[in-house]
């Protein structure tokens, strides 16, 4: 494997590890407002930007 490749296969590594952390503070996120949190503290928490909280809440 030339060092192009495997670039190429350590940038899909890292899209999927930083889409699997998202998904699983979307989930934590969802749990958190089953729980009636506060958004900002979601969002503190989470990491998630407030607007993706209030998107969560509304869905």
């Amino acid at each position: 494997m030339n060092p192009k490749e495997s670039e190429k296969i350590m940038e899909i590594i890292t899209s999927y590890e930083k889409k699997g952390m998202e998904l699983k503070s979307i989930e934590v996120a969802r749990r958190m407002l089953e729980k009636n949190m506060s958004l900002d503290e979601i969002a503190e928490i989470t990491g998630l930007s407030l607007e993706k909280v209030e998107s969560l809440k509304r869905n």
